[in-house]
């Protein structure tokens, strides 16, 4: 239904109480929604995708800038690590998608991040080195 389900919501975003819904499927429940959170959260995912996507950073070089530039990890964590950073630039939420298991539901939320930009991070990283010889 689109509904925001995880406690802690993502890096940037912010969870919001929706509305209470009534499914015969699922009884009565009250679903949550995700808006933009802090402006400087969102300004760190960006400039996430923004080194990853267009200046050819890996997932430790991003790492290592937030920490040496003293950024608070998401969670209230003191230190950011490749794993953090790759769980953000993977994420659909950023995208205004809802993601559920292998479920995914499109324009559920707000965006933070163009969908060009998240598209282009999501090659990347999922690129498959292509085979050039050939053998005989």
């Amino acid at each position: 239904m689109g509904g925001f389900v995880s406690y802690v919501a993502p890096f940037g975003m912010k969870r919001v109480p929706g509305v209470s819904i009534y499914s015969d499927d699922y009884g009565l429940s009250n679903y949550h929604t995700l808006v933009p959170g802090a402006v400087h959260e969102i300004e760190i995912v960006r400039l996430m995708f923004d080194l990853y996507v267009n200046h050819g950073y890996t997932m430790a070089g991003i790492t290592n800038l937030l920490n040496a530039q003293g950024v608070s990890a998401a969670n209230k964590s003191k230190v950011w690590n490749p794993k953090k950073v790759r769980n953000i630039i993977t994420s659909a939420f950023y995208i205004g998608s809802n993601q559920f298991g292998p479920c995914i539901k499109h324009n559920v939320f707000p965006a933070i991040v163009d969908r060009s930009t998240f598209y282009a991070a999501q090659e990347k990283i999922f690129e498959m080195p292509v085979e050039t010889s050939v053998s005989t």
